[in-house]
């Protein structure tokens, strides 16, 4: 789906910046109700292989769902509701959005760090664990 290079990666990573590692554009997988096509007076051979292409189209794309909802359920596990309270929606959740969307979403809000930050980071990285302060369970989480 985009070029093969590359596994699924283009799935959650915007088009652009997918462009820049691929020559070969990510498409997601269509659906495949929507690729049928009818001919007049098939015959039996023609009928197998839309049967078999058909097929191939659907594995391709149940793949692709099973893998898009996988990576949700990942990041609704992982990443703290408060970050994802502006994506969410009052009924739905997160149903409909894919995961392209939803860490589209987080890195365009909060993904971008100042150099400063980062520093500050490194600087809090380097300090020996406090093992007085939160339970070591807490850390490993």
């Amino acid at each position: 789906m985009g070029g093969g290079q590359h596994g699924h990666l283009g799935m959650v990573m915007d088009n652009t910046t997918y462009a820049t590692i691929s020559n070969t554009p990510w498409m997601d997988p269509p659906d495949p109700g929507a690729t049928v096509v009818h001919q007049d007076n098939p015959t039996q051979f023609q009928i197998a292989e839309a049967h078999r292409v058909h097929n191939q189209l659907l594995k391709a794309r149940q793949e692709f769902q099973n893998l898009d909802r996988a990576l949700t359920r990942i990041i609704l596990e992982t990443v703290e509701p408060l970050y994802l309270e502006p994506f969410h929606q009052p009924y739905s959740g997160l149903l409909g959005q894919s995961t392209k969307d939803i860490l589209g979403n987080l890195i365009n809000t909060y993904g971008y760090i100042l150099p400063h930050e980062l520093e500050r980071n490194y600087e809090q990285l380097a300090k020996p664990y406090d093992a007085t302060g939160e339970p070591f369970q807490v850390l490993i989480k």
